[in-house]
């Protein structure tokens, strides 16, 4: 659920959605985290088990498994979703096990989702390649925000490591 308020007087902002409050959901349980804004462009991320959730009553979301991945790409202005992300505002990323982003940003052209996967057939959109998580590994999934699309395979690690010289993973 996302809900927008006017700043100085705490009023519904009806040009986001009537009431000011927009919803994503099933008959399942849904669950957003983390959320990241640019420009007016807004994304959430975190679990569906529903088939049959999507944004305001749609129905477009599925898991491929129990629980699968959600990236919502919503216009930050009226809360409209947006179309060229994905047709329906929704993105996925899951297999035949359990997916969940747990963190979120946007940086120019890209939105990075993190997470953890246990998946042996994890793909992003529930088509193309599948990648391995099996052993609940931890993923990090760029993706196009024009698009939605994945610019490279999801990162995957299985077992926690220090790195002591961290660097930025360019698409």
């Amino acid at each position: 659920m996302a809900l927008s308020e006017n700043a100085l007087t705490g009023a519904p902002v009806t040009s986001f959605s009537s009431d000011g409050v927009l919803t994503f959901g099933g008959s399942g349980d849904e669950r957003v985290v983390t959320m990241a804004a640019l420009g007016t462009s807004l994304y959430a991320t975190r679990f569906s088990y529903s088939s049959g959730a999507g944004i305001d009553g749609g129905s477009g979301f599925a898991p491929q498994g129990s629980k699968d991945a959600f990236i919502l790409a919503l216009n930050a202005l009226d809360g409209t979703p947006i179309t060229t992300f994905s047709s329906d505002g929704i993105q996925s990323f899951g297999g035949s096990s359990d997916e969940d982003g747990n963190g979120i940003a946007v940086f120019g052209q890209y939105a990075w989702v993190s997470g953890y996967s246990g998946s042996a057939d994890a793909k992003v959109g529930g088509a193309g390649p599948s990648y391995d998580a099996s052993s609940f590994g931890g993923f990090l999934l760029s993706l196009k925000r024009a698009t939605g699309e994945s610019t490279q395979p999801p990162q995957i690690q299985s077992q926690p490591t220090a790195n002591p010289n961290p660097s930025f993973l360019a698409p």
